[in-house]
């Protein structure tokens, strides 16, 4: 776990490989959400597609992994810590904003405001 100010920013995670599969690394961006539910059901409309199922986590809270309309891996989580409160127009120290690279960007950014 990454920490700011004894604030969890990022993590790192082994992942399992699965047949024999490439290990390669990979971004995984996490968007808390209120309720992961009705966020997984919004991106659904949105053309979203789910990889895994909403599901509660030990010491983490609800999750799900979701695709974007462009394949673009993703969670949602509700933190059972309680995640910081911020304003649109606030960051967060020194973490710089993730850069989506689209094919489509105006499509992409429909989808983002449509959950």
């Amino acid at each position: 776990m990454a920490l700011v100010d004894d604030h969890p920013v990022a993590g790192l995670v082994r992942r399992s490989i699965v047949n024999d599969a490439e290990r390669r690394s990979a971004w995984l961006p996490f968007f808390s959400v209120l309720d992961v539910d009705q966020t997984v059901q919004l991106a659904l409309k949105a053309d979203a597609h789910v990889r895994s199922a909403p599901e509660d986590l030990p010491l983490r809270g609800r999750q799900a992994r979701m695709t974007d309309p462009e394949s673009a891996v993703f969670a949602l989580e509700n933190s059972s810590s309680g995640d910081p409160r911020m304003t649109p127009t606030e960051s967060h120290r020194d973490v710089g904003s993730p850069a989506l690279l689209a094919r489509d960007p105006a499509h992409e950014a429909s989808f983002i405001s449509a959950c």
